[in-house]
């Protein structure tokens, strides 16, 4: 049970209860605007949660159309997460394929091909990248996060991170310009 602050009248804080052998457990404490002495407040506690996290090398990806390029992403997981991932592109264009991937069942980098037909359409858009358990455990998905950095010593940035990722199909190369030859 916790009362007041400390050095003020009233109840001191105090936790009261066993702790089990050495965990990592997290607290999240905040103060509402109606609290204060009079309130009693109570403090749950519990082990954290397995979980995972994706963090992609890069925001911006191009592809030449029947080529294929490499993505590369780093997989961390949390809290003894071991459950099957599999990935997942979202509004991937036509003629666009991604080659599955086994994901790693520790953590470490995933590197996934994605490639353009030799036919694919020029495309310029948003893509999202997000891996999904398998079997259905929660949590059942997470978004691939690229984070910004900034290059400008000055300060921080508002948006440190984001979701959003940028494909590129460039147009297909035309022939090669046909050189004249001059005449003596």
């Amino acid at each position: 049970m916790f009362g007041g602050p400390p050095n003020t009248a009233g109840p001191q804080p105090k936790l009261s209860g066993s702790r089990p052998s050495i965990r990592l457990y997290r607290s999240r404490e905040r103060s509402l605007p109606q609290g204060g002495n009079d309130f009693v407040y109570r403090l749950v506690i519990t082990p954290p949660k397995p979980d995972f996290k994706v963090q992609a090398a890069d925001n911006v990806f191009r592809l030449e159309p029947g080529k294929t390029n490499e993505i590369k992403f780093d997989l961390t997981r949390l809290n003894d997460h071991t459950n099957a991932l599999r990935v997942a592109f979202e509004e991937l264009p036509a003629g666009v394929t991604v080659q599955p991937v086994d994901v790693p069942v520790k953590s470490g980098e995933m590197k996934l091909s994605v490639g353009a037909a030799p036919d694919a359409r020029p495309t310029n858009q948003p893509l999202r990248i997000v891996v999904q358990t398998t079997d259905g455990s929660l949590p059942k998905s997470r978004a691939a996060l690229f984070y910004l950095r900034s290059k400008d010593p000055c300060g921080d940035i508002l948006i440190t991170r984001t979701d959003h990722f940028w494909l590129t199909v460039i147009p297909k190369p035309g022939p090669p310009p046909k050189l004249e030859e001059k005449k003596p």
